[in-house]
């Protein structure tokens, strides 16, 4: 069943005001602020998580929710039909990417993004790449080429990227970017 996003922040809004209520119902909980947050869950097909959509804050010593603050936020899979429609330019950077991959190591089995998006603006960018790997020094290899190109394709932007590279004996490697850093972060786990 598909409910409006209006709908679920209408029933959300009555739902954390009787929790509000009942949070000043307990002794210990009367003189705290609290935040609320509504969260969206996605479907269970879906593969990508739900999202914020609403925020309150209620002061010490009332329950009476005076307002909302809208959260605008989404996450997007790439590659993806849906990524290409709404981010056709972070949607053709990935597939640059994606082809740069293939391109290093053809024997590979996937290469998947998920971006969260906050005002319409790249946040985080997190790349899965399971692969089949036939020994510790194609691990360490793979992992320095895309140390690379994750300079290359993102290091200019001020955003988080993550890159777990994983194999069917679990995570082998993780590169992270953060926003305004000179060189990624790399781990390489030992077996």
């Amino acid at each position: 069943m598909n409910i409006s996003d209006k709908k679920i922040k209408a029933e959300g809004e009555k739902i954390a005001q009787e929790v509000a209520k009942r949070i000043r119902n307990m002794d210990d909980l009367k003189n705290i602020p609290l935040t609320i947050v509504l969260y969206k869950q996605a479907p269970k097909s879906s593969i990508v998580p739900g999202n914020f959509i609403a925020k309150t804050d209620v002061k010490a010593g009332t329950s009476e929710i005076t307002g909302w603050d809208n959260i605008n936020e989404e996450y997007t899979f790439f590659p993806s039909t849906d990524g290409t429609t709404k981010h056709p330019d972070d949607a053709e950077l990935f597939k640059r990417f994606k082809n740069k991959v293939e391109t290093y190591f053809p024997n590979y089995t996937g290469v998947v993004g998920t971006a969260l998006y906050k005002d319409d603006q790249m946040q985080e960018m997190k790349i899965n790449i399971p692969m089949q790997f036939y020994g510790k020094s194609e691990v360490i290899a793979f992992t320095q080429f895309l140390t690379g190109e994750v300079m290359d394709y993102y290091g200019k932007s001020e955003l988080n990227v993550e890159i777990n590279i994983t194999s069917s004996d679990g995570q082998e490697a993780l590169i992270l970017k953060k926003p305004g850093a000179k060189e990624p972060t790399v781990h390489i786990y030992d077996s």
